[in-house]
């Protein structure tokens, strides 16, 4: 939100899926890997299988390695991942070159 972008946030899975289901589609997903309900890898299963979100871009945050987490992800498009803890800086460099 300081940088100008229009966030809104979920509690877990469920919530986004509800969100996604009723329409409400952003521009961008940062999911984390651990997330209530279904982070990580099932979040982004379920947003790549859904015909209405399948080419919205991800940035996947973790406290795991982005080497563990790239052989996940490996043949995904538009998925770009930050360690944690998450900076601004790698967050808002990520949502500008996924959002051109």
């Amino acid at each position: 939100e300081t940088q100008g972008y229009q966030v809104w946030r979920v509690e877990d899975a469920s919530a986004m899926a509800a969100r996604v289901a009723g329409g409400d589609l952003p521009d961008l997903f940062i999911v984390d890997m651990q997330m209530p309900g279904g982070g990580g890898p099932g979040a982004v299963k379920n947003l790549r299988d859904t015909p209405a979100t399948k080419f919205i871009p991800i940035i996947v945050c973790s406290a795991m390695s982005t080497l563990h987490q790239e052989g996940w992800f490996k043949d995904q498009p538009k998925i770009r991942f930050a360690q944690k803890p998450c900076q601004l800086a790698e967050i808002a460099g990520h949502v500008q070159d996924l959002l051109r």
